[in-house]
């Protein structure tokens, strides 16, 4: 769970070295019903998007207590043989947006690199890139849906990987929607996907996982602010390139369905109510391997006042733990609050806990057979925005995780601060 963060492209529980199948579902493969009634891009006034480009640069220095996400009693040597355990490491991101509207279309792309380097560990310098476009279309009022092409390559945090050494991930999702307002109550809406993540761990260099996505739903927008529905979900899995010990190699598939009801209820703008429940099963092929159960989430967000909001949320998922090959089933929580002080200056605090439970593993000698994790992040963050076009945030992190395998076990401490650069800076 190494440097996990909360933003709009991760799941709230899904840690590094763990991708979720559906039901992470309410964030990553979910239809529409808990995000938005319709394409997102598109719905957005022109005035948003006056420029075409909006550029950016930004530096964040960090110290991290515990680099290597180790338990007590360890350390490694950086290059200069001197054993220790913490790091200052500075982060230096370039890149811009791109948004263009013409008609009822939205086209957009972000284009970012990033180069790392290491106070000590300077073997760990490495570059990273995110590069995403898409393009949310309607037509008419009747037909809508959203192409998006995401690729991003960065490390493999050590905390999922065990490892002291670099090892570099390339993640990409292929995604596209099609949804059709079939009366103007009922919304039918069906999306396909193709994730590939090649994530080389020791013993197998071209290991990946690659994911192919169907889903179908339902959905009644009849009622002011709110909206519910059915959905349906389909996942054929495969661990490719995995090397067992006689070295020879081996591929893992497994199926993954998911069923649910959804819905998404705003009161006046102060309140919103995301929810979900169904039913979860994975199988293995070629094995009696499997998970199954109840999954869902519950998030409630509430404006309190015009400075001050408040955030919980529940979960209970079935994910991929990439990092073994194997599956596993994720209890956890959220909570947080934001506090606007001034138009300039912005707190967030958060704390989750998640307990994990793993099933199964697919790498030789991946020691998840029978494990069972707490881990917690807590956070607190301050944004000041000195300029229209400067933002400085300064935060700590804390996470600890305890395992029932003691390797496993650790607790780590980051302090950083991030001085970002882009032209109106300011919400617009």
């Amino acid at each position: 769970m190494k440097n996990q963060i909360l933003d709009e492209n991760r799941c709230a529980f899904a840690p590094f070295g763990r991708r979720a199948t559906p039901l992470a579902g309410a964030c990553c493969w979910t239809l529409s019903i808990l995000t938005v009634s319709g394409p997102a891009h598109a719905a957005e006034p022109v005035a948003s998007y006056a420029r075409l480009f909006d550029p950016y640069a930004g530096v964040v220095v960090e110290h991290d207590s515990n680099l290597f996400a180790v338990g007590p009693g360890f350390v490694v040597d950086d290059p200069h043989g001197v054993p220790r355990l913490a790091d200052t490491l500075t982060t230096y991101r370039v890149g811009t947006e791109f948004n263009y509207l013409f008609d009822l279309q939205h086209l957009y792309a972000t284009l970012e690199g990033r180069k790392v380097d290491y106070d000590h560990f300077t073997n760990l310098d490495h570059s990273e890139y995110l590069v995403n476009i898409g393009l949310a279309w309607k037509l008419t009022s009747r037909f809508d849906g959203v192409f998006d092409a995401r690729r991003e390559k960065k490390i493999i945090a050590f905390g999922d990987a065990d490892v002291s050494n670099l090892q570099i991930q390339t993640d990409q999702v292929i995604k596209a929607t099609f949804n059709v307002a079939v009366t103007p109550e009922w919304r039918l809406e069906s999306q396909a996907s193709l994730h590939t993540l090649d994530y080389p761990v020791a013993g197998s260099p071209d290991y990946r996982l690659q994911e192919e996505i169907e889903g179908v739903g339902i959905k009644y927008v009849g009622i002011a602010n709110l909206a519910y529905g059915i959905e349906a979900l389909h996942v054929d899995g495969r661990y490719l390139g995995v090397v067992d010990a006689a070295g020879f190699e081996q591929n893992a598939d497994y199926k993954q369905n998911t069923y649910q009801f959804a819905l998404k209820y705003k009161i006046q703008q102060v309140t919103q109510v995301n929810a979900a429940i169904g039913y979860t099963d994975r199988s293995i092929a070629g094995s009696s391997t499997s998970v199954s159960g109840v999954t869902g989430q519950l998030g409630y967000t509430r404006q309190l006042t015009g400075k001050t909001s408040v955030y919980v949320q529940f979960q209970r998922l079935i994910n991929s733990y990439v990092t073994a090959g194997s599956s596993e089933i994720d209890v956890g929580g959220l909570v947080g609050a934001y506090w606007q002080a001034t138009p300039k200056l912005g707190v967030a605090v958060n704390y989750s806990h998640v307990r994990s439970n793993f099933e199964g593993e697919t790498l030789v000698n991946a020691l998840t057979l029978g494990r069972k994790d707490n881990s917690s992040f807590s956070t607190i963050e301050v944004k000041y925005q000195p300029l229209r076009w400067l933002t400085v945030r300064p935060y700590i992190k804390r996470q600890v995780r305890e395992s029932s395998l003691e390797q496993f076990t650790y607790n780590d401490t980051m302090v950083g601060i991030e001085l970002l650069a882009k032209r109106d800076a300011v919400p617009r």
